[in-house]
């Protein structure tokens, strides 16, 4: 049985309007340690940084994730090319998120790159439900 995880820890961003984090990619990986060393996953991490002395990929705290990056890690982890589909998949996110309460009201996981005043948001829920 596959199981396959995307774990998403975004410290740092752009927009001068969001404070800069200090501890969601510290907890994406702990949750990414969690699910390889008891629920045998196969984890992705975004952003991804290697340890230099051990080659261990970790969850890193200074790089930015862009909405296209977040996107495509997604498509590859719900939708991969060929018969790759796994029996078990996880999506976990920390970081800022976003509520916008005029017109039709949507949530957003903030990405590194947003830019609210030009209704750039980052990745709507409700393009992860579809």
């Amino acid at each position: 049985m596959s199981r396959d995880a995307l774990v998403v820890g975004i410290n740092s961003y752009q927009y001068e309007g969001f404070a800069q984090l200090k501890t969601p990619a510290t907890d994406a990986e702990a949750i990414a340690q969690k699910l390889e060393r008891y629920g045998d996953f196969n984890v992705r991490r975004l952003p991804e940084a290697i340890d230099p002395s051990t080659k261990i990929p970790y969850v890193g705290k200074k790089t930015q994730v862009t909405l296209a990056q977040l996107q495509d890690t997604l498509i590859q982890l719900f939708k991969p090319e060929g018969n790759q589909v796994p029996d078990i998949a996880v999506f976990f996110f920390s970081g800022h998120g976003l509520r916008i309460t005029q017109g039709v009201p949507e949530g957003f996981l903030a990405t590194s790159d947003i830019y609210p005043p030009a209704k750039f948001n980052g990745l709507s829920l409700r393009s992860v439900w579809l």
